[in-house]
């Protein structure tokens, strides 16, 4: 079955995409039609920026951009917390012999939490 060409976003005329989100699904669902490998990439990346758009609730381009911005900081901000915590839980482990983590047997190691890592200095 041969599907008839989907037409690009500006000769849309039974419906009038509302949001950014839409106005992206469409332009990948005419990119889809056109059925060459590069132009269907092209499209899931637009359905998958579309979907980014719709959690965002974003209506524009630069709502977008910003609020993704906002939304990255959050959860930078969210797992850098997470990590400190953990590793102030980790610290009283270890000052009260309740490590389940054996100690670090090399000294040139700074043990922060249940990882290793080195000092800058011996870098």
């Amino acid at each position: 079955m041969s599907l008839a060409p989907i037409k690009p976003l500006a000769q849309w005329q039974s419906h009038v995409p509302v949001s950014l989100a839409e106005k992206l699904e469409h332009e990948a669902m005419a990119l889809r039609a056109l059925d060459d490998p590069i132009l269907i990439f092209a499209a899931e990346q637009l359905e998958r920026v579309a979907g980014i758009a719709r959690f965002l609730q974003a209506e524009s381009p630069a709502e977008f951009y910003d609020r993704q911005a906002v939304a990255e900081e959050d959860l930078r901000q969210h797992w850098y917390l997470l990590g400190q915590e953990h590793l102030l839980q980790e610290q009283d482990r270890v000052r009260h012999g309740e490590s389940q983590f054996p100690p670090d047997p090399n000294p040139r190691l700074c043990v922060g939490s249940s990882a290793s890592y080195l000092v800058p200095e011996q870098w």
